[in-house]
C-alpha cells in the first residue's frame, strides 16, 4: 500500500498484535508507517521493522544514504532487518557484505535453477545436482567476500 493508505491499515494490525512491520523504500509509505508506529505507543523493543533498499541504491554511499533515509521516515532508532529488495547485475557483493548478510528468499529461482542446462553440467562435473551447485554458489558469495 503506498504513501499515506497504509496508516490505518498498519494502526489496525497494531491493535490487533501484530509486531513485525514489513516495508521497502520503493512501496513509498515508510513515512505513514512511521507515523503509524510513533501514534501506536508501542515500546520500540516490541517491534521488529524490516524495510528494503531498492537495487538502483546498491553503490556503499547511495545504500548508506537509503539506509538513512528509510530509519528517518520510519521515525525509528534502528531497523531490524534491512534488505535488498531486488538484486542488480552490477551490484558488488564483495563491497556489501562487510554490513549485509545475503538472504535469498528464492534461492532456486522458484523451482527454475534445478531445471537450468548449466547448473546441470557443473554438476554433473562434481557429483552434485544443479540445485546443489546453485545453494553452494549463494552460499560462497555469502561467505567469501
Amino acid at each position: 500500500m503506498p504513501g499515506d493508505t497504509a496508516r490505518p491499515v498498519v494502526e489496525s494490525g497494531l491493535a490487533l498484535g501484530f509486531r513485525h512491520i514489513d516495508t521497502a523504500a520503493m512501496y513509498d509509505n515508510e513515512a505513514a508507517i512511521g507515523a503509524a508506529l510513533a501514534a501506536s505507543g508501542i515500546h520500540r523493543a516490541d517491534l521488529f521493522v524490516t524495510t528494503k533498499v531498492w537495487h538502483d541504491k546498491l553503490s556503499p554511499d547511495a545504500l548508506r544514504r537509503s539506509f538513512d533515509t528509510s530509519l528517518s521516515k520510519l521515525r525509528l532508532d534502528h531497523i531490524d532487518l534491512f534488505l535488498v529488495h531486488w538484486p542488480s547485475t552490477n551490484m558488488n557483493m564483495s563491497t556489501m557484505l562487510d554490513a549485509i548478510t545475503v538472504t535469498a528468499y528464492a534461492p532456486l529461482a522458484q523451482g527454475r535453477a534445478a531445471k537450468d542446462p548449466v547448473l546441470a553440467r557443473i554438476g554433473e562435473k562434481h557429483g552434485a545436482t544443479a540445485a546443489q551447485i546453485a545453494i553452494a554458489w549463494l552460499l560462497d558469495q555469502a561467505c567469501d567476500p
